[in-house]
């Protein structure tokens, strides 16, 4: 019976018990924002201005992989151009990258590359 006694009297407090749970719980939801939420939304974010900067003439590719260059914007509906010619109106948040920014911006850059490829090759001959 003395024994017994002994144990009810070197039962923790209520804080100490309280502290037991509840600290290890929160270090665990402190890890899971800094490690999970927070970049999530960092990328959400980056995403959202990445979809909204969208101009015409920018290459794209889907979040269903279609390949395709923007020829009509009108608030969330854009309106594409894939292979042949043939056109497709597809959502603003349905575009996973861009590509390069516009078409016109990369084909001086392209051509120049061509011509001095053609050059090197020559003075190699």
């Amino acid at each position: 019976m003395f024994l017994f006694l002994e144990d009810a009297t070197n039962q923790p407090s209520l804080f100490q018990t309280l502290m037991t749970l509840l600290l290890p719980m929160a270090i665990i939801l402190a890890v899971f924002y800094f490690f999970v939420i927070r970049p999530e939304k960092n990328r959400q974010k980056q995403v959202a201005a990445m979809q909204s900067s969208i101009k015409k003439k920018d290459k794209i590719i889907t979040i269903g992989g279609i390949y395709g260059i923007v020829d009509d914007v009108k608030d969330d509906v854009l309106t594409i151009m894939v292979a042949s010619g043939a056109r497709m109106k597809i959502e603003r948040s349905a575009v996973k990258t861009i590509l390069n920014r516009t078409v016109e911006e990369s084909a001086p850059e392209d051509s120049k590359n061509k011509e001095t490829e053609e050059e090197t090759k020559e003075t190699n001959e």
